[in-house]
């Protein structure tokens, strides 16, 4: 999973509500796509004055009992 880690200058972090049904339901998390391309297009469409060009940064590994679950974050930094 892709996931947009956005970031203001004052260092507060975006997050998202997941639906209330479903993997993780209710939960706040960072906004999550299915590849880079539409991750980098979510951030340089949704905040202001980006201050760089979304880049990714280095996978994360969880293991949850049932299945892994590699995060590739993509950092903006923005208004």
């Amino acid at each position: 999973a892709w996931m947009v880690v956005a970031i203001d200058p004052a260092g507060a972090v975006f997050l998202e509500r997941r639906p209330e049904r479903g993997i993780w339901g209710g939960l706040w998390c960072l906004p999550e796509f299915d590849s880079e391309t539409a991750a980098r297009s979510f951030a340089t469409g949704q905040f202001l004055r980006p201050r760089l060009t979304p880049r990714a940064l280095d996978p994360v590994h969880h293991a949850f009992t049932h299945f892994d679950l590699e995060i590739r974050p993509v950092l903006a930094e923005c208004e």
